[in-house]
Parts: structure tokens; C-alpha cells; sequence
């Protein structure tokens, strides 16, 4: 199976509530491809839902660092770091993001916070 039928295989999954099969599938992306932001992203949203916080930030860092022009990255390693208790780093987070054009109601909530 190639890296992006796997990676798709896992969206797929990760879509139908089924963590338990996304999971393994995401670490095999990012096993053959580390910086891989999508599976980065995906298993940090798996872990954070788990809240396995720590090991979720990692990954949406590694999101972020792949694909910072994906908005999504830059709200997911904020909340992250607000989980880990780091919300003065969430913040510096918001505003490079908002620098590079990131805006809207969540950027906007998760700054009050």
C-alpha cells in the first residue's frame, strides 16, 4: 500500500470514529516519513482526544513545522500548548499565526483563553 493510500486509509478511519485502526496507520505514515504533517496532525488529534496532551503537542508541532499554512495546524499546537499548561507560548503561537494571515473566531476564542 503506498503512503498516501495509508494516509488516506487512516483519514478515512479517524472520519468514522474508528481511532483503534487509524492510529497504527498514522505511526506507519510517520514511520516511513517523519515530518509527514497530515498523519502528524491526525495522531495528534487521536492522542489530545485521549489526552495523552504531551505527546499530542509533539505532533501538532511536527504538523505545524510540515504545513504552516494549514490554519487548522496553528489552532491545534495552541490548544495543546494550553493543555500542557503553556498558554503564554500558545499565545506567541496565535500571533505568528495571525502574522502569516491566521484569523477568525477561534483564533480569537483560544487568544481569550
Amino acid at each position: 500500500m503506498s503512503l498516501s493510500s495509508t494516509l488516506q486509509q487512516a483519514h478515512d478511519l479517524h472520519r468514522q470514529g474508528d481511532d483503534a485502526a487509524a492510529e497504527p496507520l498514522y505511526r506507519a505514515v510517520l514511520a516511513q516519513e517523519p515530518g509527514q504533517g497530515e498523519a502528524a496532525h491526525g495522531l495528534g488529534q487521536l492522542l489530545a482526544a485521549r489526552g495523552a496532551h504531551k505527546e499530542a503537542q509533539a505532533q501538532f508541532q511536527t504538523a505545524l513545522k510540515a504545513r504552516p499554512d494549514v490554519w487548522q495546524h496553528w489552532l491545534s499546537y495552541a490548544e495543546a500548548l494550553i493543555a500542557n499548561g503553556h498558554p503564554r507560548e500558545a499565545h506567541l503561537v496565535l500571533t505568528r499565526g495571525q502574522q502569516r494571515g491566521l484569523a477568525g473566531p477561534a483564533v480569537d476564542a483560544l487568544l481569550r483563553r
